[in-house]
């Protein structure tokens, strides 16, 4: 790229040698004038009966002061300037895009270095637009957030056009509306309730027509769009996704106060973003799918554990909701969360392994009975060990039975030796079994369970995550509307 720049460049200073042939003209009559003020000189002096000696000397300084004149003209016209400009073109040819030549009056050689600023700033933007899109491109691959790329991709939009303002509106899959995803500058409040129908105003006939739209002085730039343009200086580009327009990029006043209208190039580049944009949405919505695939066997797999113990039914989901619950209030992060869940289903999935007699024993557990179920956490672990869960599912399900004094099972693990999701995932499992039915007793009621959880904080459970729990229970986060914003 360095050695095509200095070669680009030094074209331009050829070519800038080559334009310095004009000048030719004036440099002969510069040197004849000099020639016939000698000359007047000598003949006048000829005239004055001057000696030799002082005729010699007169002609010498006439012709020192007059070369030094020359010397300092062609220094100043050309010697100067192109100086500057090779050292300028070099330092722009190692890749020093900031430097510029300076333009010392408007003439060939002024408009040759106004030439050559210019197209260092194009290469300059050309190299921040292929920077900017390759790090748009690692975004929106390795992302799961449509949010974030969106924002990412309007920031780099509008910083690198220097424009008053940006949006990013997509379609609303529900009223078929586009409702703004990203904005930068402009007011949350009026952002939050802008919702505009496809086909109306700029943005809407964008997102119809599937085509872009440059406004200048407040015309549209294609013909067939027949509304009012309320915005003097603007551009808006469609989001296309399987050729069908998803939604609309829009930009307004570019460089604002200098009026500095978007370019057909400004349009090529935004273009570009907008298909970033599409690749972002469609990564999200192959994602949700994957996710709703993997929420849906995970389901799938808790209710056929539940059915060889009648009196588990709905234990599993039961567990998730109380183990979500608590992690909302632990601040845990979403995908914290969705493994927490994942674990809540499967933490049981071992019992397949266990004989049915024991898990329906009405009495009490023989010793060797109560061994052989204290394997089921293993069962678990070795069952799913061949999947590939997202987060800590495998170390959450196996030590979902382990206590904070050590005295738990299989590994007998203590305090922050056991994963937090496991110490949630113990409370929330003791919690929905001292509150359900069970072949060998009676359900406890809630308060009883809360102060049993008490009770055997410190020993059993972790403090912190009892005290989180019981905050939740009292909140009255646990029922299903705390799944939903998870699955």
């Amino acid at each position: 790229m360095r050695a095509r720049l200095n070669c680009l460049f030094m074209a331009k200073i050829s070519e800038l040698k080559s334009k310095l042939g004009k000048h030719g003209v004036t440099v002969r009559l510069l040197m004849f004038s000099v020639i016939a003020i000698c000359g007047t000189s000598f003949a006048t002096s000829l005239v004055l009966k001057t000696s030799w000696e002082g005729l010699a000397f007169q002609f010498i300084l006439i012709l020192v002061v007059s070369l030094g004149i020359i010397f300092v003209y062609l220094r100043e016209l050309f010697v100067k300037p192109i100086g500057e400009a090779i050292e300028v073109t070099r330092q722009i040819g190692s890749g020093k895009l900031d430097q510029r030549i300076k333009v010392y009056r408007q003439d060939e050689i002024g408009r040759l270095a106004t030439s050559i600023n210019q197209m260092t700033e194009m290469l300059d933007q050309r190299l921040t637009e292929a920077s900017l899109l390759s790090q748009i491109s690692q975004e929106s691959t390795l992302s799961q957030n449509t949010d974030s790329v969106l924002s990412l991709i309007l920031d780099k939009a509008v910083t690198l056009q220097k424009a008053d303002a940006g949006s990013i509106m997509l379609v609303d899959k529900k009223n078929g509306d586009l409702v703004v995803k990203a904005a930068k500058n402009l007011d949350p409040e009026v952002t939050d309730k802008t919702r505009i129908s496809v086909g109306q105003g700029i943005a809407g006939w964008v997102a119809k027509e599937g085509r872009p739209i440059v406004v200048i002085d407040g015309v549209g730039s294609n013909t067939e769009f027949k509304g009012p343009a309320k915005v003097k200086n603007a551009v808006s580009l469609p989001i296309m996704l399987d050729e069908k327009a998803v939604g609309v990029l829009n930009l307004s006043h570019k460089d604002g106060s200098k009026g500095k209208k978007f370019s057909p190039s400004d349009l090529d580049f935004l273009m570009t973003l907008a298909n970033h944009a599409a690749a972002a949405i469609n990564n999200a919505q192959l994602f949700e799918e994957l996710r709703g695939n993997y929420f849906s066997t995970i389901q799938a797999l808790a209710t056929a554990i539940d059915a060889k113990d009648p009196y588990t039914h709905g234990h599993s989901a039961r567990v998730a909701e109380y183990a979500i619950a608590a992690a909302k209030e632990l601040d845990m992060t979403m995908a914290q969360m969705e493994s927490m869940q994942a674990s809540a289903y499967l933490h049981d999935i071992g019992k397949i392994g266990i004989p049915g007699p024991i898990l329906t024993k009405p009495g009490k557990l023989t010793d060797e009975e109560y061994e052989i179920i204290k394997t089921h956490p293993l069962i678990s672990a070795r069952i799913l060990s061949p999947v590939n869960f997202n987060g800590d599912v495998l170390e959450t399900v196996r030590h979902h039975h382990e206590r904070v004094d050590g005295q738990g099972y299989p590994d007998r693990l203590t305090a922050d030796n056991i994963i937090l999701e496991a110490r949630i995932l113990a409370v929330a499992d003791s919690f929905d079994a001292m509150t359900s039915i069970r072949p060998y007793r009676p359900p406890r009621t809630v308060d009883d369970a809360k102060m049993e959880l008490i009770r055997c904080s410190g020993t059993q459970f972790d403090k912190d995550i009892v005290r989180a729990f019981i905050k939740a229970v009292n909140k009255r986060q646990c029922p299903e509307s705390e799944l939903k914003i998870i699955v």
